[in-house]
């Protein structure tokens, strides 16, 4: 899941795949009303949507983003929401740590170390000694 509601991570408006109807016709199953930035709107299923969403450039699509991972990022379409991996990490290599630092299990309160997230994956770097 990508938020609580779909509604709260989009910009004011309907979801992607949808678009603002004056009122829901009766009985329209593709149409339904609902608050966004705290106004009452109805959205209607847009019938002229594109397709899927899809990965940009080389993107590299996955089942969900990491908290944190800057390299990672959704694309929407037609009411469907995919994550994708920036170009950079599809090439399967991944981050390394920053020069200087090492890769280790985790990090420990004896020795400088970070741990950060990109390309999927979570890295704890610790200082070389």
């Amino acid at each position: 899941m990508i938020c609580d509601e779909v509604l709260a991570c989009q910009a004011c408006g309907c979801p992607t795949g949808m678009r603002p109807e004056p009122r829901c016709p009766a009985g329209e199953p593709g149409c339904f009303v609902g608050e966004s930035c705290g106004e009452a709107i109805a959205c209607i299923e847009d019938l002229d949507c594109d397709g899927l969403p899809t990965c940009r450039g080389a993107g590299l699509p996955v089942m969900d983003c990491l908290p944190g991972d800057a390299r990672c990022h959704y694309e929407a379409a037609c009411g469907e929401i995919l994550a994708c991996l920036d170009p950079d990490c599809a090439d399967g290599e991944g981050p390394g740590c920053p020069a200087g630092t090492v890769e280790v299990p985790a990090c420990t309160d004896e020795v400088p170390c970070e741990t950060f997230t990109a390309c999927g994956a979570q890295l704890s770097c610790q200082t070389r000694r």
